[in-house]
């Protein structure tokens, strides 16, 4: 049977080749793995996963005037871009995306792109979806506004769309983080777009916007719900490991909003333990819905997602930005290996060789790996591929 199976994979990537299509082996599903609990596991992520690179003339005006910039604004720290959501999940792997959001309840909001006013280009969008009412994704308004995705809807859209298509695939992650700040709220006296303050109502619209797209029933996504059980809160089902297995996350989707400490109460208010609602939170150990953690800096924080990690946590962390991509430095990513997070989030799955050859991936294009500290190694291999094994990249 192996054998068979490892003739058709021949003959697939043969094929493959001729037509000049992505190049693939595909690999059987691995039944060993499927008892294997989602915390034991490590997998890559990407940062502002829709975002496209900023509009020249405008990151070009930003290197001009830095001297007078808040760090939230280098503009070093925008000189990279992604692929496709759907790229990134076919060709490279990623499990984790990671989707800005701004909320837009009339509509219209971002529809103008203030700062180009400065570099001599329109400042109308012309984009029809900005005028919906809905949530827009984007990372700066005005300024770094270049998006694969304009909306929420179809960002979500996007994936649902290849999760469909892929059904058997390992468990993807989103990461929403609802953005409540703007270049406004560094020099209030220029014109530039205010940001909307989230309320109880825009919890609400929020998951509607999540039902809208996978149904009311939220098919093949992994609720709050689903993981609590008879656990008092979140926090206790984690601590006892009580994480759902690979095969039962097969096919599934997260969805993890992390935002304000307003945001987050506004979101769990009337719903304890976010009973009913549509995402886990990101939020700190001692929190009734803490399952999930943010540690971003794992070369300080090493020790510390360790322990985390082995105390039954889900935590992500980051694997480098561009400080390492130009340089060539592993030394954060092999931190954030070791610290045995579970999500491993990089801007690089791909080199920028403009750069360097940096790039943060899984070795030989695997999926996920078994953690070091809450996995067990499978008949002496750690490594999972779960819909192909991408040659090209």
């Amino acid at each position: 049977m192996r054998k068979i199976l490892f003739t058709l994979s021949v003959v697939v990537l043969f094929s493959c080749k001729k037509e000049g299509i992505n190049e693939k082996i595909l690999f059987p599903i691995e039944n060993k793995f499927d008892n294997l609990k989602i915390n034991q596991m490590q997998f890559v992520g990407s940062h502002n996963s829709y975002r496209i690179k900023t509009n020249p003339k405008i990151l070009n005006f930003l290197f001009s005037i830095q001297a007078v910039l808040p760090s939230d604004l280098a503009p070093e720290s925008l000189d990279y871009e992604h692929l496709t959501l759907t790229e990134q999940l076919n060709d490279y792997g990623i499990r984790n995306l990671e989707i800005d959001i701004y909320n837009d309840p009339i509509g219209g909001q971002f529809s103008k792109r203030k700062l180009n006013a400065l570099v001599g280009e329109s400042v109308n969008a012309n984009i029809p979806s900005l005028f919906d009412p809905g949530f827009k994704v984007l990372h700066i308004p005005d300024v770094d506004y270049n998006t694969h995705n304009f909306t929420f809807k179809s960002a979500i859209q996007e994936i649902k769309n290849w999760s469909d298509a892929n059904q058997d695939h390992l468990p993807i992650f989103i990461y929403i983080e609802p953005k409540e700040t703007s270049v406004e709220n560094y020099l209030p006296f220029l014109p530039f777009s205010k940001v909307i303050p989230y309320t109880l109502e825009s919890m609400d619209e929020f998951d509607a916007e999540i039902k809208a797209v996978f149904g009311e029933n939220l098919e093949n996504v992994f609720s709050p719900d689903e993981m609590i059980g008879d656990f008092a809160t979140l926090e206790e089902a984690a601590l006892a490991n009580i994480w759902p297995s690979l095969k039962e996350t097969r096919g599934k989707i997260f969805f993890i909003i992390g935002g304000s400490d307003d945001f987050n109460q506004k979101y769990t208010t009337n719903h304890p333990n976010l009973s009913n609602r549509v995402c886990f939170l990101f939020s700190e150990p001692g929190v009734a819905e803490a399952a999930f953690l943010l540690m971003n800096d794992a070369k300080e924080d090493e020790l510390k997602i360790q322990n985390l990690v082995k105390k039954g946590y889900m935590v992500r962390t980051f694997t480098d930005n561009t400080y390492e991509a130009k340089n060539n430095d592993y030394t954060k990513s092999i931190a954030a290996l070791n610290s045995g997070a579970q999500i491993l989030t990089t801007d690089y799955y791909r080199p920028d060789v403009r750069w360097s050859t940096y790039k943060f991936r899984l070795p030989n294009g695997a999926t996920a790996q078994i953690n070091p500290f809450t996995g067990n190694v499978v008949d002496k291999r750690k490594y999972i591929w779960d819909i192909g094994f991408p040659l090209s990249k």
